[in-house]
């Protein structure tokens, strides 16, 4: 391997490569010179999403109120809406240009289901709440992983969920606002609207993120900061 291919190799590395396996990341056996058309050596874990479709079927009675706001409210529209969904992240993951891994959708209408779904090994929860309680949809999150919210307007049948979140389920910045009486791992910026091109970067994101916590980087002369020289000890100390 030459110079060049292992500065390339070293500086992926902090997604999780380590040297000994510098070797078996790159595609064939490097001997010639550089190519900057090659395409970068992807070194980091694939990222599980697991999706989640939130619905409460709603019977129909005389002369009563008998239906939530939003558009799935039988199981039929349940059905349809997972197969769109489905279809959506298999798109999705075709675009994706890094590792990533998406389960089946469960659905989730009761708090048993959400407190089981908690059993299966993933990185993400992405919740689709189309309509449902409040109580179920903060236990489809996660305290500990993250947790995305992608809510439909105008991308198909409307979500209650897009008219009823707030920050009285949202975490916020706002000093002012008084804080969730949950402990869930869920903020306003968790929350997708109809763009799945910004669900991608959030993905995209978590993947960079999942993939550095925790690893070790090769730095070539020494850590150092550009004019602040407590740098390498601020990021020991932070990740």
């Amino acid at each position: 391997m030459i110079r060049r291919d292992f500065l390339r190799v070293s500086a992926l590395g902090s997604a999780g490569a380590t040297l000994s396996g510098v070797s078996g990341i790159l595609p064939g056996n490097i001997t010639g010179e550089w190519d900057p058309q090659r395409p970068l050596a992807i070194t980091g874990n694939a990222l599980t999403v697991q999706p989640v479709l939130m619905y409460s079927v709603q019977a129909k009675k005389e002369q009563t109120s008998w239906r939530s706001w939003g558009d799935i409210i039988t199981e039929q529209m349940a059905v349809e809406e997972n197969q769109r969904i489905a279809r959506e992240l298999s798109d999705l993951a075709s675009r994706s240009d890094f590792p990533l891994k998406i389960l089946p959708v469960i659905k989730v209408q009761n708090m048993d289901e959400a407190v089981n779904l908690h059993k299966n090994d993933f990185d993400v929860i992405l919740l689709y709440p189309a309509t449902g309680s409040g109580r179920v949809l903060l236990e489809c999150c996660s305290v500990k992983k993250d947790n995305i919210i992608f809510v439909r307007h105008q991308s198909g049948p409307v979500y209650y969920w897009y008219e009823a979140l707030s920050t009285a389920y949202l975490k916020c910045d706002d000093p002012e606002r008084q804080k969730p009486a949950h402990d869930k791992n869920i903020h306003v910026d968790d929350v997708v609207v109809d763009d799945y091109n910004e669900l991608l970067w959030r993905l995209r994101a978590l993947y960079g993120v999942r993939n550095f916590i925790g690893h070790r980087i090769i730095a070539l002369g020494g850590a150092a900061g550009k004019r602040v020289k407590e740098a390498p000890d601020i990021a020991r100390e932070k990740f």
